[in-house]
């Protein structure tokens, strides 16, 4: 308890935990808590069928904030001070917790937040539970905050699909692999190394539906006073995978094996592992539509501004349910910190905002049961956001006049082919790690935050007439994957990049990301769209 009573540091706040259901209670139940929910272990449709549940889902529209760490390191009064402060400043939203690299358990991490790690620490009694434990109080901590102060809360809940070391260790084949068998690493921030779970495994698919009936139960009903419009359960999901599990899968979806398929139709391969991405969201939001219907699934993808087109974007949009939501990085730039900053980011951000707003908006207009899936955008205020590593001199990083200028094109574009936008949040408030050298710390909240106020009254409100796209740079999606699914590529995208292609055409970047272009491919449904909604339209294929 010693730890707690530094958290609260008051009786009253102290009593806030104690009041609580227990978890140890609660996970005794926890198993059984989603027996009546019927989610399919198999393949997703390509679109799910629109449910008879009534349009219970929070209204969620001009949120603007910053994320916000959940450490064992604060006291619950500095959690409420921080959050005053962010108020004072015009927000009205933060995003909690975000437990990066998801691995090992530390409530004291420079990411600290609750995980997939935490969950099986505690119902496993592992030598891990008493921080893992500490990590809940942490966050149970900062809504209570959060509902004091009045901010509404974004809550992340997983890191990719990472369930932690003693899960994949004691699981070694539930995990994602390569094509050659193998584990693949992921990096995690700093220089944690993660193994994530195969979504196509029954054990896992099961761990995520008790870990929702936990989280339902154990955290957020526990907070009737703070508004939590949105639940997060994996930041940018590294899914692509041929492990038995996805195998299996393939043949159920396909009735044929890879094995099979590579030989007589190895598009098919390509496309399971294109969809991954909208698999994946459409499961963990039908998931949630029976958990909690009045919660958005906010779903944060990382979509690779030079080579947009592996995993599909589109199929993220094709197959999401009504509760869905969508996120990605929007900040200046979004490679290694050791990558110097130019305006090509910049350009390939304006680029990129349009193509998945442009998806977004389709998914309306291809149905009217569903509406256009709403984004989530982040401004860049930090070390990470604007690729500002330590020790770097002016010129090798973005400044805060870029994230600034950044957040007004990536609304802009947004809306001007049609997207619809629920928050911009600033990345971020408290990471010790990523913290700007004190001066232009200061500067950066100071401006950032009149950014967000200026624009956040009207961040939802809707274009008059979207625009139609002027220029269409289209692909061939179907060559694509037959050669992907024929070499079984495993990484994120394999092919030339965007600033690469156009130099083969002649292109000038900068004049494509002033113009109102998108990147579709070839004889989709997006494809389509674009093409019949202004007579000039010009087409450029890039591959």
């Amino acid at each position: 308890m010693a730890e707690t009573e530094h958290l609260t540091g008051d009786k009253r706040e102290k009593s806030l935990l104690s009041q609580r259901i227990t978890r140890r209670e609660f996970l005794g139940t926890a198993t059984c808590g989603l027996a009546g929910l019927m989610v399919p272990h198999g393949s997703m449709m390509l679109r799910p069928e629109p449910t008879d549940v009534p349009d219970l889902l929070v209204p969620w529209r001009d949120s603007i904030g910053w994320g916000y760490r959940a450490s064992a390191e604060t006291t619950y009064q500095q959690m409420i001070t921080d959050m005053t402060v962010i108020k004072a400043a015009g927000g009205n939203t933060v995003w909690l917790t975000h437990g990066n690299p998801g691995w090992e358990v530390n409530p004291r991490a420079d990411e600290a937040g609750i995980s997939l790690k935490d969950y099986v620490a505690v119902v496993n009694n592992t030598a891990e539970a008493p921080q893992a434990n500490l990590q809940f109080d942490v966050v149970h901590l900062a809504l209570e905050a959060a509902g004091l102060v009045g901010l509404r809360v974004v809550l992340s809940t997983g890191y990719q699909t990472c369930a932690g070391r003693w899960w994949s260790e004691r699981y070694p084949n539930d995990l994602r692999r390569a094509k050659d068998g193998s584990n693949p690493i992921r990096k995690g921030w700093g220089d944690a190394t993660i193994w994530n779970a195969a979504f196509d495994s029954v054990r896992y698919r099961e761990l995520l539906q008790n870990y929702a009936a936990f989280l339902k139960q154990g955290v957020i009903d526990q907070h009737p006073g703070t508004q939590i419009v949105a639940i997060v359960n994996a930041d940018e999901p590294n899914i692509v995978d041929y492990s038995d599990h996805a195998v299996a899968t393939f043949k159920q979806q396909y009735g044929l094996t890879m094995a099979q398929a590579v030989h007589t139709d190895p598009y098919l391969i390509g496309l399971f592992q294109h969809q991954s991405w909208g698999r994946f969201g459409a499961w963990m939001a039908n998931l949630w539509q029976q958990v909690d219907p009045r919660l958005w699934n906010l779903n944060t993808f990382h979509f690779e501004r030079t080579a947009p087109w592996f995993p599909g974007i589109g199929a993220i949009f094709e197959m999401a349910p009504r509760n869905m939501a969508i996120s990605f990085d929007s900040h200046p730039q979004d490679t290694s910190m050791t990558d110097r900053f130019s305006r090509d980011h910049l350009y390939m951000l304006n680029i990129l905002a349009r193509t998945v707003a442009f998806h977004a908006s389709v998914q309306g207009r291809g149905n009217q049961q569903y509406s256009t899936v709403p984004l989530m955008l982040w401004a860049g205020a930090n070390r990470w956001s604007l690729n500002w590593a330590p020790g770097e001199d002016e010129a090798g990083h973005a400044t805060v006049q870029d994230a600034v200028d950044t957040m007004y094109a990536v609304v802009r574009e947004t809306k001007r082919v049609g997207g619809d936008i629920a928050a911009m949040l600033a990345w971020h408030f408290n990471i010790p790690s990523q913290r700007l050298p004190d001066d232009v710390q200061h500067v950066a909240f100071d401006t950032i935050n009149a950014a967000l106020g200026r624009i956040g009254p009207t961040l939802s409100d809707h274009a008059e007439q979207p625009e139609a796209p002027s220029i269409i740079l289209s692909y061939d999606e179907h060559a694509m994957l037959t050669r992907i699914g024929r070499l079984a590529t495993f990484d994120l995208y394999d092919s030339a990049t965007l600033p690469q292609l156009l130099r083969r055409h002649h292109l000038s970047l900068e004049t494509l990301a002033m113009a109102n272009s998108v990147i579709l491919p070839k004889d989709s449904y997006a494809y389509e769209v674009a093409m019949n909604m202004g007579s000039n339209a010009r087409e450029i294929a890039l591959f």
